[in-house]
C-alpha cells in the first residue's frame, strides 16, 4: 500500500491541473486562487508568471518568505509591488516595515518616505517612520513624524 502523497503535494497538483484545463473547466481553480487559499509558493510563483500584474501573490508568496526569515525574496517581491502600485502607501509601508523586521532600518528609508508621502496622517506609518529614523539616529526627520503622530 502506498503512502498519501502531503497536502502540499495535492495542491500543487491540484493548482496544476486547474490550468491545464484551463479557466472555462467546471471547478476549475486559477493559479491566483491557489495561491490565496493554500499561500504554496509554486501556486504563487505560477500566478505572478501567467499575470504580471498580480499583486496579492507577490504579497502572498513576500509573506511566505517572511515566515521563512527569507529577507532577499520578501524584499524583491514587496519592492515589485511598490512598483507597480506606487500611488500605494500600504505597498510602501509593508516594504519599509519588512527591512525593519530584519533591522535593515536603511533599506526601509525610501519607502518610509513614500509612504510618508501618500499617507501623512497615517498612524501606522507615523510610527513606523519614527522607529526607522530613531534607529538610524536620524532625529531631524523622526521628530517631525513624532510631533505628527502626538
Amino acid at each position: 500500500m502506498r503512502a498519501a502523497a502531503p497536502l502540499h503535494l495535492a495542491a500543487r497538483f491540484v493548482a496544476a491541473l486547474a490550468v491545464a484545463l484551463g479557466p472555462g473547466s467546471a471547478g476549475a481553480e486559477s493559479m491566483e486562487e491557489a495561491c490565496a487559499r493554500t499561500g504554496d509558493p509554486a501556486a504563487c510563483e505560477a500566478a505572478i508568471a501567467q499575470n504580471g500584474a498580480d499583486l496579492a501573490s507577490r504579497r502572498r508568496l513576500a509573506r511566505t518568505h517572511l515566515g521563512r526569515a527569507e529577507y532577499a525574496p520578501a524584499m524583491r517581491l514587496l519592492r515589485e509591488v511598490a512598483a507597480l502600485a506606487p500611488d500605494d502607501p500600504t505597498a510602501h509601508f509593508e516594504l519599509a516595515a519588512t527591512a525593519a523586521t530584519f533591522s535593515r532600518f536603511a533599506d526601509g528609508v525610501e519607502a518610509i518616505r513614500a509612504a510618508l508621502n501618500l499617507a501623512p496622517d497615517r498612524l501606522d506609518v507615523l510610527r513606523l517612520a519614527v522607529i526607522i529614523f530613531q534607529a538610524l539616529e536620524r532625529d531631524e526627520d523622526a521628530l517631525p513624524a513624532l510631533a505628527r503622530a502626538a
